[in-house]
């Protein structure tokens, strides 16, 4: 996009509600999207803390401060405003606890089935999973991409295909941190 067209950034300042005499003592703060208010939220707002969020998609991100010095960001993450002085950076992915509700749904698994999984070994690698059964965000941006379970056999069992699903969710998110931290030069 040409940034000609974009419209000029102004410093958010304390705004007051004129006109709402209900309001005239209320104090107005500019809103921030979720992802930065995520990383507030998990007390992810110093330098070198991450925050990862995890709920329908996830996301991995980290607040940057002192904008006049930011290195560019690599293909596959994203980069926001939050204020004057701090934007966020990370990935998101659109598969994460809604493969998981897939996985209990459709393989008629119990949550107490799921939470005992969370506590048993981690997937062999006889299955592979690609887990894109929505698409996918960071960090490559396929715009067609489909989702497989590739290995299996006759003994392959449920549970088996939602650790394999859990954990290839995750290394997507592990692909985001790696290419913060190769940003970040670590």
């Amino acid at each position: 996009m040409d940034p000609g067209k974009l419209g000029e950034l102004h410093e958010s300042s304390r705004a007051t509600a004129s006109g709402f005499s209900q309001l005239k003592n209320a104090e107005i703060f500019a809103a921030i999207g979720d992802g930065a208010a995520g990383n507030l939220g998990s007390d992810a707002d110093r330098r070198g803390r991450i925050a990862i969020n995890v709920g329908t998609s996830a996301a991995v991100r980290m607040l940057e401060h002192n904008r006049q010095h930011l290195r560019p960001v690599p293909f596959g993450l994203f980069r926001y405003a939050v204020d004057g002085e701090r934007t966020v950076v990370g990935g998101a992915i659109s598969n994460a606890g809604n493969l998981h509700r897939w996985c209990l749904r459709e393989l008629r698994l119990s949550e107490r089935e799921s939470i005992s999984l969370q506590r048993s070994l981690a997937a062999s690698d006889d299955l592979a999973v690609l887990p894109f059964w929505v698409g996918e965000r960071a960090p490559t941006w396929p715009e067609s991409l489909r989702g497989a379970i590739l290995g299996l056999t006759q003994s392959t069992d449920a549970a088996e295909i939602l650790r394999a699903t859990t954990c290839a969710a995750f290394y997507r998110l592990a692909d985001i941190l790696e290419l913060l931290e190769v940003k970040n030069g670590r």
